[in-house]
């Protein structure tokens, strides 16, 4: 009756302060006793301070997205997520006792860990109650394996048989590769590591849902197998494979590693275009095309400046696939002065990367413009310090855009100056603008008082 009692006590202090959260304060300690059941409906659930909930089972219901977070991490004995709509997304790391149940609803892992007690399990999951964690964040479990025999450790879908003992055995599934990014490999993956990881005669069942393929053909999956936790990869092939009932089986493994299923068939290329790049006002603008691509993922704009090493300066979002031209841009806003500057594109696909050729981009002549007195009552003048010689149009136009002065000039390597008669506007507030020679214009307030 003791823990009853509380947990009404709890809900309506939540209801009448109007709280949109459960919050366990620095200071305070927060311990379960007996089976206790706290039923958590649309509302943020946060430990700051000692949580031993470890007899006792948190259930996460509603339909709104609500976050299992706090500056301390939570212990429960079990977790029940059962909601209509909604997702339940980790702020801070988990460890569950003895089960975590979906019912309904997904758990984004959101970079976090949740760890499994060597008896607790995951169950309910499915196509649409699944945990996913595309952010990073792992669920994982430690438990002694002595000769296992198809064993499903935690229920997390690596199921292991070896006539060996293998001692406790770390089985840790992720969402996210290790390293890079990875076009043909599915979002699940498996570190497993066992006390003893020598000459196993070992057989993996890797286990998947289809909302993991990551847009993969699921018929040319095959096991992938890395000893640097996904920096290198090895085809591993299959020995049996199921693409209704969603596994690859492979035997003969001697030691255990870091695993994921992969579509050895992706390819990946891209046939460059044309590269250039020119001054746009005071940066550089780079241009590229390409006339074909396969499964590219992003541009890295790269620049080396008077034979320097080259460096990254910014990315550029790819298209991916096409068969026709694309055309891409990229501005250099901070270049270096008084230098040559080649720019290169490097196309990145995975861990696959493509070089364009070198475009030169000849040192910026630089513009300088100042009005004198920006607060005229009958003229200002104009100065301009130019590194080139070029003719343009000076403007005088308001707030509205409605032009007052326009007239020819031309400008010489130097300083240049103009009077500009102001007498007859209004008092107000003018842009006095100058063409400049890549297009681009540079723009002067003037305050007629």
């Amino acid at each position: 009756m003791k823990g009853k009692f509380f947990l009404a006590v709890c809900l309506f202090l939540i209801q009448t302060r109007g709280f949109s959260q459960i919050k366990i304060g620095a200071s305070a300690n927060f311990k379960s006793s007996g089976n206790i059941f706290l039923v958590v409906q649309n509302l943020d659930v946060i430990n700051n301070g000692s949580c031993d909930f470890s007899q006792g089972t948190l259930v996460l219901k509603g339909a709104t997205n609500v976050g299992l977070q706090g500056l301390a991490e939570w212990h429960l004995g079990s977790l029940v997520v059962e909601k209509a709509s909604g997702q339940v997304t980790l702020g801070t790391n988990l460890s569950v006792d003895e089960k975590i149940n979906l019912i309904k609803g997904t758990i984004d892992l959101n970079g976090k860990k949740i760890v499994l007690a060597s008896s607790a399990i995951l169950t309910g999951e499915t196509e649409d109650n699944r945990i996913t964690g595309l952010n990073g964040g792992s669920i994982q479990i430690a438990i002694p394996l002595a000769a296992p025999n198809s064993l499903n450790p935690g229920n997390l879908g690596a199921f292991i048989t070896s006539p060996v003992n293998l001692g406790t055995t770390i089985i840790k599934r992720s969402h996210k590769p290790a390293v890079g990014s990875e076009i043909d490999k599915i979002n699940r993956f498996y570190e497993i590591t066992p006390s003893v990881n020598t000459n196993l005669q070992a057989v993996l069942r890797f286990s998947y849902l289809d909302n993991e393929l990551n847009g993969l053909t699921e018929t040319n999956l095959q096991l992938a197998q890395s000893s640097d936790f996904g920096n290198t990869w090895g085809d591993q092939g299959y020995d049996d494979k199921n693409s209704v009932s969603n596994y690859i089986e492979k035997s003969g493994i001697n030691s255990f590693s870091y695993y994921a299923l992969s579509d050895p068939t992706i390819t990946v290329s891209v046939t460059w275009g044309s590269i250039q790049a020119a001054c746009k006002g005071k940066a550089i603008q780079v241009k590229w095309t390409t006339v074909a691509e396969q499964n590219l993922q992003q541009f890295i704009v790269q620049r080396s400046a008077s034979g320097s090493p080259w460096t990254d300066i910014g990315t550029v979002p790819a298209t991916g696939n096409s068969s026709g031209i694309k055309a891409y841009a990229y501005n250099d806003a901070t270049p270096p002065s008084g230098a040559n500057i080649n720019y290169r594109i490097v196309a990145v696909a995975g861990k696959n990367i493509f070089y364009s050729g070198a475009a030169l981009a000849s040192p910026c002549k630089k513009i300088s413009a100042q009005l004198v007195p920006s607060l005229a009552t009958s003229s200002t003048t104009l100065t301009l310090n130019s590194e080139t010689n070029f003719k343009t149009l000076m403007t005088v136009a308001g707030l509205d855009g409605k032009l007052y002065q326009q007239r020819a000039i031309n400008i010489q390597e130097g300083v240049n100056q103009f009077t500009i008669d102001v007498s007859g506007l209004k008092s107000g507030t003018y842009y006095v603008q100058i063409g400049l020679p890549d297009g681009d214009k540079e723009s002067l307030v003037l305050i007629k008082q």
